[in-house]
């Protein structure tokens, strides 16, 4: 059973920036990276201040491959907020974060866990880590939320084709985005202006000199396909719906006009007339159970997030080729 909620009480506790410690970054990293190609998850902890999220310490959930009695996951991140707790660590929980490959995070899974994180922290985010995307030069990490007009939807389960249309609700109105700001203590800020002052020559990076990403476009246009197959699924499934819906409802009427012409012939004979609805136990008057759209939901909220993933991709090689074409002129 879902939790219930006030939506009204979580619009009043928004989360405007999520500010979190480079060491806690580290370990976020040094935990996903290690078990690649596996999808790994963490706790976040920290302080809500205001409407801003500080995120000071987290820590890895045991592997999913790993042989777990029922309740010993729960038994193990109460033992570790214990025991950080006991040396006077931040221990309040403020999310958690997930490994993700090529940015495929948004799935039903994920979607209920923040789903009851938000219904009992209502200040908590998901960070999502890509380590394919980072290997490439650039940090993948994001914090997102579920909105509060999806939590409510989630909650009442109510994913009908009709309700979801009444409620206005689209692929983008699943998850709002929270700016990353990554703090260093004093200690790590002057070791890196040590380091600065250094001037020590980095090796050349010839890689970031070529005009395009072929591989990286390559599985980004490879998902992109597999994604919008199945969003295509999804469709396919909303039209054999509305058609079963058509096809019965047309039997329905015909079986009315038979069961009228039949209680006009009764009435004329005096006999008592016969009901003009069948019982829902006969297969022509069970109703047909609309399919939900949580999955459709989710997909085209994906195809949009691997549609700017892409566009970013390629806009950063079509700036190569204008600057080399400028080159070239000059």
């Amino acid at each position: 059973r879902m939790a219930s909620i006030d939506v009204d009480e979580i619009g009043d506790t928004r989360v405007d920036t999520v500010q979190i410690d480079g060491v806690v970054v580290m370990k976020i990293i040094k935990h996903c990276k290690e078990k690649t190609p596996e999808l790994v998850t963490g706790q976040l902890l920290g302080l809500d201040v205001g409407s801003n999220l500080e995120v000071t310490n987290c820590f890895p959930f045991p592997d999913v491959n790993e042989a777990l009695e029922e309740g010993e996951g729960e038994e193990y991140q109460m033992e570790m907020m214990r025991c950080l707790r006991d040396v006077n660590v931040d221990s309040n929980t403020v999310g958690w974060y997930q490994s993700t490959y090529m940015g495929s995070f948004m799935k039903p899974g994920m979607i209920e866990s923040q789903f009851h994180y938000q219904a009992n922290i209502r200040k908590c985010v998901v960070v999502v880590y890509d380590p394919v995307k980072s290997g490439q030069g650039h940090l993948a990490l994001q914090a997102f939320r579920l909105t509060n007009k999806f939590m409510k939807l989630f909650q009442d389960q109510a994913f009908s084709p009709d309700i979801v249309t009444a409620s206005g609700i689209s692929h983008g109105d699943l998850f709002e985005e929270i700016p990353i700001k990554i703090h260093n203590s004093q200690l790590i800020n002057a070791m890196l202006h040590d380091l600065d002052h250094r001037q020590v020559v980095p090796k050349p990076e010839f890689a970031r000199l070529a005009m395009t990403s072929n591989t990286r476009l390559e599985k980004s246009l490879e998902v992109l396909i597999d994604e919008s197959e199945e969003l295509i699924g999804e469709h396919h499934k909303l039209q054999y719906y509305h058609r079963a819906l058509q096809r019965q409802q047309q039997q329905q009427q015909k079986w009315i006009q038979q069961r009228k012409l039949e209680n006009a012939k009764r009435r004329r004979n005096g006999e008592s007339e016969l009901p003009e609805k069948g019982d829902e136990s006969d297969p022509l008057w069970k109703p047909i159970p609309p399919p939900s759209q949580l999955d459709s939901l989710l997909h085209q909220s994906q195809l949009g997030y691997f549609c700017d993933q892409t566009n970013q991709l390629v806009g950063a090689s079509l700036n190569k080729h204008y600057m080399l074409s400028s080159l070239h002129k000059d």
